[in-house]
């Protein structure tokens, strides 16, 4: 098995900082609330990086798979014509191929958890404006927590 492709931007990707981004600190929700559209930026940047590095990867495979299948074709002993899929197995079993694959797969993966990490902070902001609405709602019908905040000065 071959051992996992680090793509240039993967550094950017720490775990710290996803948790950070998607979870929400119930004592923080103002910060919370102002943090998502830095994350939000950030996280689309490497979603972008992501997307370049996957469609360079994509870009490589078909330029391996078809310098690939022109040596096939040419070693074809003349005469004998070649069907697809004898050509298909040909060019994926040289170990070119298979490192191009392998490369595209890791984009992908890279991509996908990115993707993944942006529709986390897209739930977080919607959850925060939810709780939101919901506090204030709270504060219209509880004048005790409106008196108990006026008096810690908050607001």
């Amino acid at each position: 098995m071959a051992k996992p492709i680090k793509l240039p931007f993967e550094d950017a990707f720490d775990p710290e900082r996803v948790h950070s981004a998607t979870n929400i600190n119930p004592d923080r929700l103002q910060e919370e609330y102002l943090a998502v559209p830095g994350d939000m930026s950030f996280f689309c940047g490497l979603y972008a990086d992501a997307v370049e590095c996957h469609l360079a990867a994509k870009r490589g495979l078909e330029f391996v798979e078809s310098a690939l299948r022109n040596k096939h074709r040419s070693y074809a002993v003349s005469g004998k014509r070649q069907t697809e899929g004898e050509l298909d197995a040909l060019v994926a079993g040289e170990a070119e191929y298979r490192q191009a694959r392998e490369e595209l797969d890791a984009a992908e993966v890279i991509k996908r958890r990115v993707g993944g990490v942006i529709a986390a902070i897209e739930a977080k902001r919607d959850m925060l404006i939810s709780l939101g609405a919901d506090v204030r709602r709270e504060r219209e019908w509880a004048p005790s927590i409106n008196e108990r905040e006026r008096r810690a000065g908050v607001r």
